[in-house]
């Protein structure tokens, strides 16, 4: 069971009515991952929920897919299709979801999902449960596996003192070593619920993901936040989801080490506080520095120089953000949150996520 578990309402306790979710998709070129995961969605037990595609001006047909196939779910409201002018990326793209979902006032949840999974049909109802045992929990997610239903994605963002993340049980086997109900330190936003109260608590600027990311670390940095403003993030282990992981972006681009590595340096800039900066200083340039020997290896080390470069030129616009998050306050300290490990597992590389 979760940790604090004294604090935790009983399921008994809880409000009879069922608490509405929107459920963002974000797609971008995604057709073919798309019949899986909205017919995955749309199995779910729990009913109390709508669907918002964001598509990011797609031009392989996915949007006379979804009219064509779900005409009846977009007829009745159930999935709305938002058509976006241009690719506005994953940060963006969710925000314009999130946005539209929140005009109505019966939406208590926002779930993310990616365009490349698909959910057990109790991946919804699980979340929101757990969601539900105390007011202070901001953010869930569940058991993410990787499409052979035996490697792991994510069971949740693990932070280190050394300002890098990891996702915990990547890539190791499912042998059900991830089975217990948990706090955590963060969520992967490849599929996660996050609450309505939080997102509004967070929100900078009128944003809830960070648009200047694009895609890349854009989670992390919503965790850190929601963490800071004393949000609880925990782990529902029964909330299982399968993910293609980068099935609508490929393997490792020049693009996708751009934006991992200026982001991270970015988030540091935006987020984490002088007190957690001072006393991890020594280990947050080492990570930073490691990464030129790791991208040297992968032949992108210029793509990495050019990204922390490009982090440095957005430097007064990271810290213009930076002044309306400290102004709200915190209510941790971010030192007592973080793994006791100093670096994540040596098999890491620098986070993608």
């Amino acid at each position: 069971m979760y940790k604090d578990k004294k604090t935790l309402q009983p399921v008994s306790q809880m409000s009879p009515t069922k608490p509405h979710v929107s459920v963002i998709i974000v797609n971008w070129n995604g057709e073919r991952f798309l019949k899986p995961c909205l017919d995955s969605l749309f199995r779910q037990h729990y009913k109390s929920f709508d669907v918002y595609m964001i598509d990011n001006a797609s031009t392989d047909g996915s949007v006379k897919f979804v009219e064509k196939r779900y005409a009846s779910k977009v007829k009745s409201g159930k999935l709305k299709l938002v058509r976006n002018d241009k690719n506005y990326g994953f940060a963006e793209g969710n925000n314009i979801g999130i946005r539209r979902a929140l005009e109505n006032p019966r939406v208590k949840y926002i779930a993310t999902l990616n365009a490349d999974t698909v959910v057990d049909e109790e991946w919804l109802g699980k979340l929101v449960l757990a969601a539900e045992r105390d007011g202070k929990i901001g953010m869930c997610q569940g058991k993410i596996l990787l499409m052979d239903k035996k490697r792991i994605d994510s069971t949740g963002l693990l932070f280190y003192r050394s300002a890098t993340w990891w996702d915990r049980g990547e890539d190791e086997k499912d042998a059900r070593q991830y089975d217990s109900k948990r706090k955590i330190f963060g969520v992967c936003a490849a599929a996660a619920l996050y609450k309505r109260k939080m997102l509004e608590d967070t929100a900078v600027g009128g944003e809830f993901f960070d648009s200047g990311f694009f895609g890349y670390c854009e989670d992390i940095d919503l965790s850190v936040r929601g963490r800071l403003r004393g949000w609880w993030a925990v782990y529902e282990p029964g909330a299982i989801v399968y993910h293609h992981r980068g099935g609508t972006t490929g393997p490792e681009t020049k693009f996708q080490v751009y934006h991992a590595q200026r982001n991270n340096l970015m988030f540091i800039f935006k987020v984490l506080p002088s007190s957690f900066i001072t006393k991890n200083l020594p280990l947050i340039c080492l990570s930073q520095l490691g990464g030129i020997v790791v991208y040297a290896r992968r032949r992108r080390l210029l793509v990495f120089l050019k990204a922390k470069l490009g982090a440095v030129r957005r430097l007064g616009k990271m810290l213009s953000k930076r002044k309306k998050i400290f102004k709200k306050g915190t209510k941790i300290d971010l030192n007592k949150a973080v793994e006791k490990a100093l670096l994540p597992p040596v098999s890491a590389a620098p986070s993608l996520s």
